[in-house]
């Protein structure tokens, strides 16, 4: 067993509180990644784990044992940081089995131990080089490696990949996600990268303000994100976020002057005058189709990123904020050309203005 708990978890650093009531379960063999911005609680959770990081209040437990007052070396956690923070004139064996060593592990166990890591992340033919003769995502998955070797319940990893490029950050996503498969571990994984978060989370904990904001799958936190906050942070481009007001006759008008209101869903509570906020993915805007009993919103192309298999157009409407609509790479769009977009009501997330909790929101796809 190596499930994690976290039963009414705060922490203050003086007078600043930085975790608030946090309580979470995760489960044996769980892959968990705690996301949100700078400063939104996540580390710090995450080095309470590890007991790296004194509780303020509330209880830590692992595998069924409290071990909130524990020493890191009693928790049964091996963690992996941003920082390689290998030894630059010891091998790559010698790296992964310092740990290994310091606890007088049999020379026989030892070396099974490293070589069955170096295998698991496909380090084999490079036990015998130094650090510097390697490239960054190899240097990582030694750090993973000196992880590996210690059999712990819990693997915690604290941004790993920041140092790493673009393609190496794919690589060692990869990488993470098989090892996670072939040994089946807990492992709870803190960065402000929501792609990360989307590719390798079997659960999502999005955190802002030392608080839990949501918890789900990555598809639940895309689809229904339970805010604002979510609905802002999940997802690349972020959703389309657009103010409005309740009118009578179950529809939202938006501030553009022009355009059409936007019918509320069924389920919405909201009364008329109310001030609202209309989500929109990318994706739920269409441009340049025939303006018919679908909501519909003219404005100009500021800007085209052009990524190969699809564009991105940056849209200005009067009255309301830049908004971002997902193209197939063959529409033929230009930087000034003047566009309708028009969208599903059904691809409407409606959320409450005082609030900005969700009230209600498509189910479509899920």
């Amino acid at each position: 067993m190596s499930t994690v708990q976290f039963t009414g978890i705060n922490k203050s650093f003086g007078t600043v509180d930085v975790i608030r009531g946090i309580d979470l379960v995760i489960e044996t063999g769980e892959f968990v990644v705690f996301v949100g911005p700078s400063g939104s609680g996540k580390s710090t959770l995450l080095r309470m784990v590890a007991g790296l990081e004194e509780v303020s209040s509330g209880t830590i437990s692992i595998g069924g044992e409290d071990v909130t007052d524990a020493e890191p070396s009693e928790r049964g956690i091996a963690m992996v940081f941003q920082s390689y923070a290998l030894y630059p004139h010891k091998t790559v064996y010698e790296n992964i089995a310092f740990n290994l060593r310091l606890h007088k592990v049999p020379r026989l166990e030892l070396d099974r131990r490293v070589r069955e890591a170096a295998a698991i992340l496909q380090l084999t033919d490079y036990l015998s080089r130094k650090p510097n003769q390697l490239s960054g995502g190899q240097r990582q998955r030694v750090a993973i490696g000196r992880a590996i070797v210690r059999e712990p319940q819990v693997f915690l990893f604290d941004e790993p990949l920041s140092n790493l490029d673009a393609a190496l950050r794919v690589e060692m996503r990869l990488q993470i996600e098989k090892l996670h498969r072939d040994i089946g571990a807990t492992m709870i994984y803190v960065t402000h990268d929501q792609v990360e978060a989307m590719t390798l989370a079997d659960r999502i904990v999005a955190f802002d303000d030392g608080r839990v904001q949501q918890i789900g799958s990555p598809l639940e936190l895309y689809r229904k994100p339970s805010n604002l906050f979510v609905a802002g942070f999940i997802g690349s481009p972020r959703m389309n976020l657009l103010p409005g007001i309740v009118e009578a006759g179950g529809l939202v008008r938006l501030p553009t002057g022009e355009g059409t209101p936007v019918p509320l869903p069924a389920a919405a509570t909201q009364p008329v005058g109310e001030e609202v906020t209309i989500g929109l993915r990318p994706e739920a805007l269409h441009l340049g189709g025939e303006v018919g009993s679908e909501p519909a919103l003219t404005g100009e192309i500021l800007s085209l990123e052009q990524l190969g298999n699809l564009s991105y157009a940056h849209i200005l409407c009067d009255g309301l904020p830049p908004m971002i609509a997902q193209l197939p790479a063959t529409a033929a769009f230009a930087r000034g050309s003047n566009v309708t977009a028009t969208f599903s009501s059904g691809d409407v997330h409606l959320f409450d203005g005082a609030s900005q909790a969700v009230d209600h929101q498509s189910t479509q796809g899920g």
